[in-house]
């Protein structure tokens, strides 16, 4: 008997110091709120991030609809009829066209529309950038990062290869439609939904059916430079969020198409990036040069 009080002694010894333990040990931190620039920062991320094709985790959380969703309704509907009324495409019957044979005709809405959705979707092959700076003052957000752009020069080099090819070569008639538009604007109107049309028939594939249209030709140039900067602002809503508004986004997409790079600089998204669907290295057995192709 005295055995065992002595063992159950011991035992209630040791739950006193494990109790006392317990109780001495130090309460864990609630974890601090972010800062309006770090959730700035947080939110400009998940922006550029879906922007650029990296992820689109946390978009739609933000955004209430997914990427695609949202620029469609919120941004191109509005800005593709801002389009057609800037560049006076009314009546729309009068700008609609069959511009290759085998296309049903097309409207200035239906061009437009496709050009935008193309962009954006070329945008999404940049990837890579750099955040630099966030600065918050109030209740708006200045974000500044570096990335590549979408070599402009070299895209429109392409289309105007693919005018030459439409053209079959006739150098007369590519020198009328180069000529077309001075001093006459439904000329220069019917030219320029053309470059629409080819831009995003083009860079979204749909001319590869057509002879002597090449894979290649559909790449999605980029600027050889990786260190562009761009910066654009960023507004905090009711909910503490950081969202960009239309306009912003307007402006930033055009910051992302550089008019300032030559063509014979541009690097191609599906030859530098692997996770792209039809990526092809600059030394595969199939894919020569595009720049050298053009020089042809």
């Amino acid at each position: 008997m005295k055995k065992l009080f002595t063992y159950l002694g011991l035992v209630l010894a040791a739950c006193l110091i494990l109790v006392a333990c317990a109780s001495n040990k130090p309460a864990e931190k609630k974890k601090a709120a972010p800062t309006p620039t770090e959730r700035a920062k947080a939110d400009a991320t998940v922006l550029i991030d879906t922007m650029l094709g990296k992820s689109s985790n946390g978009f739609s959380k933000l955004y209430g609809e997914n990427y695609e969703s949202w620029t469609e309704s919120n941004v191109f509907e509005k800005q593709v009829a801002d389009m057609i009324e800037k560049e006076g495409y009314t009546p729309e019957a009068d700008y609609t066209f069959k511009y290759i044979e085998g296309y049903d005709a097309k409207t200035p809405t239906q061009v437009l529309s496709k050009f935008v959705k193309v962009r954006r979707n070329m945008i999404a092959k940049i990837q890579d950038y750099k955040l630099k700076d966030v600065k918050v003052k109030g209740n708006e957000a200045t974000v500044t990062f570096m990335s590549r752009s979408i070599n402009s020069y070299d895209a429109a080099r392409t289309v105007r290869e693919l005018l030459t090819r439409l053209y079959n070569n006739d150098i007369s008639k590519l020198a009328e439609w180069n000529s077309a538009g001075k001093g006459d604007k439904d000329k220069e109107r019917d030219k320029a939904l053309v470059t629409y049309f080819l831009f995003g028939e083009n860079f979204s594939g749909s001319l590869e059916q057509f002879s002597g249209m090449t894979k290649e030709m559909s790449y999605t140039p980029l600027t050889g430079a990786d260190n562009l900067e761009k910066s654009f602002k960023l507004t905090k809503d009711t909910d503490g969020n950081w969202i960009i508004s239309t306009d912003s986004y307007v402006e930033l997409v055009s910051s992302l198409m550089d008019a300032d790079e030559s063509a014979d600089n541009a690097v191609y998204a599906e030859r530098i990036h692997k996770n792209l669907s039809d990526y092809q290295p600059e030394d595969s057995s199939d894919s020569s040069s595009k720049s050298s192709d053009k020089d042809k």
